[in-house]
């Protein structure tokens, strides 16, 4: 995934059964898919957010941006 489509990630667009990420908002028709997240990550993404605030319009990552990421990367390197 791009660190924008991660920073834009919705509820709506997480499918925790088959432990998969939906782009929706691709350039192309090939932009918009499914990304696939290991099972261990998505428990891990779940336990961020209780089921009863999991709105489907509500960001997966609150406060996260592309900006604040390559920061981090910047730092971390």
């Amino acid at each position: 995934m791009r660190v924008g489509e991660l920073a834009e990630l919705e509820w709506r667009d997480v499918d925790v059964a088959g432990s998969r990420f939906r782009i929706r908002r691709g350039k192309t028709a090939a932009g918009r898919r499914w990304v696939a997240v290991p099972a261990w990550l998505m428990a891990e993404i779940q336990a961020t957010c209780p089921p009863d605030d999991r709105t489907p319009e509500r960001r997966v990552f609150p406060g996260f941006t592309p900006g604040g990421a390559s920061s981090l990367m910047t730092r971390a390197c």
